[in-house]
């Protein structure tokens, strides 16, 4: 059915007019606003913690125009409403499910002459020049990762661009949150760009969970690992500038059938508290020093403010059994360059899945065992050439299953093979309070 033209625009003025109206009723208070030197006014969009985070630029009419299904806009002589565009920064985990699904994002709108910087550091520079706390009534700050500023959108609406500040782990407990954006200075110094207070999107009640005393000890088969140590706080990172980055330090006594041992390593370490807190840390290290096997997290801490729920994994870094050792075929190489094709084979009880590919990155090897068994992880793999030379390692992922990595790969090769363990995993589980240091 065609509507006669000019029942087509009643009803869009009628539909503007409650747009606007439910809009205006629904439109939050006056928000914090912070000016850089440059004349880039900063403002605060949204607090969105509600697992996709999204969120709309051009505010609560822009929003019910999105829900209401209009995806093109109202335009009707003065009366104009831009077409819905919604920003997200939820996170997805590899199968596609939501993961952080409890983070909380604060959206920052940029506003200014064009082409003007939205911060005092450029964006390339941002994972290392920019930083960002949340904090409550008691004003510990708790960091940002590094690397989660994002801009999420250029030239949105009435502004230059619109950031994301995401926090997997914050001061729940509270009914405010202090929010602070710091920028680096030329002294490797710290500049405050943004000092704003805002109510806590779920501030409880949470639970109140009980930690372990130390040294806690937990017992899988023949190992045996005792956490003896677990301090959190700041300390100058040697690869970032800027003074002192938060961390995070475990320590455990590993012992196999009674006797003391540094083959088991902590190679990977989740951690949640009472209030739904995640960790997320943008580096990590792990080794044995002193008889001690070690995990520190860089870039992120666990607060002490806190109980923690540690689930650690041990894997056992030491040669593999030849039983645990798959030898790929001979991938064919030409002038430099890996011959496009696609294995698949047998390993024990998983099929192996073994593909040589110039896209999207030249040089490609991408292998995967499916499934692979319980209690188990791929180790770093060797990659040679028929004269027995070392194909070095370029760039690419690595997962507990497989790889998908580039490699550099040696003058005149003909072919290459890669060669990959099978290491042994544990999974220990503690409940810990962290001491500040």
């Amino acid at each position: 059915m065609k509507w006669p033209r000019h029942k087509t625009a009643k009803i869009s003025i009628a539909l503007a007019g409650v747009v606007f109206a439910i809009a205006f009723v629904l439109a939050p208070g006056p928000q914090p606003v912070s000016r850089l030197p440059n004349g880039t006014v900063l403002s605060l969009l949204a607090v969105t913690h509600d697992g996709t985070n999204i969120v709309f630029p051009g505010g609560t009419a822009e929003k019910l125009l999105y829900r209401l299904g209009n995806r093109k806009g109202i335009k009707f002589g003065p009366i104009k409403l831009a077409p819905p565009y919604p920003l997200n920064a939820s996170f997805s985990r590899a199968d596609g499910s939501l993961a952080f699904s409890n983070a909380a994002v604060i959206w920052v709108g940029h506003r200014g002459v064009t082409n003007t910087p939205l911060l005092p550091v450029a964006e390339g520079n941002w994972s290392s020049g920019i930083r960002a706390t949340l904090a409550d009534e008691t004003e510990e700050e708790w960091a940002m990762p590094l690397g989660f500023a994002t801009l999420r959108g250029v030239n949105v609406g009435r502004f230059n661009g619109v950031t994301s500040w995401s926090f997997m782990s914050f001061p729940r407990r509270g009914h405010k949150l202090h929010f602070k954006i710091y920028a680096i200075t030329s002294s490797q110094g710290w500049d405050t760009v943004v000092d704003w207070v805002m109510p806590n999107p779920r501030p409880g009640p949470y639970p109140v969970w009980t930690p372990l005393p130390l040294p806690a000890c937990q017992t899988n088969g023949d190992l045996d690992v005792c956490l003896v140590g677990f301090v959190s706080g700041v300390r100058p990172i040697p690869d970032l500038v800027g003074g002192n980055r938060p961390f995070s330090r475990t320590s455990f006594a590993v012992h196999q059938r009674g006797m003391p041992t540094e083959e088991w390593l902590p190679d990977r370490l989740e951690a949640r508290d009472a209030t739904g807190n995640e960790l997320w840390p943008a580096m990590v290290n792990f080794f044995a020093t002193n008889g001690l096997s070690v995990y520190e997290t860089v870039g992120a801490r666990l607060s002490a403010s806190e109980v923690w729920r540690l689930n650690v994994r041990f894997t056992r870094e030491n040669e593999a059994s030849p039983a645990r050792v798959w030898v790929s075929p001979d991938l064919p190489v030409n002038n430099g360059s890996l011959i496009p094709l696609t294995l698949k084979t047998n390993f024990q009880s998983s099929q192996v899945t073994l593909r040589s590919t110039q896209s999207p990155f030249k040089n490609t090897i991408v292998l995967k065992f499916k499934p692979m068994p319980t209690n188990a992880r791929i180790g770093l793999p060797g990659v040679v050439d028929d004269l027995g030379r070392k194909a070095e390692y370029e760039g690419g992922g690595f997962e507990d299953d497989g790889f998908e990595a580039q490699w550099k790969i040696p003058p005149g090769a003909k072919s290459l093979r890669v060669k990959i363990a099978w290491l042994e995993t544990r999974d220990f589980k503690f409940l810990a309070r962290p001491e500040r240091e």
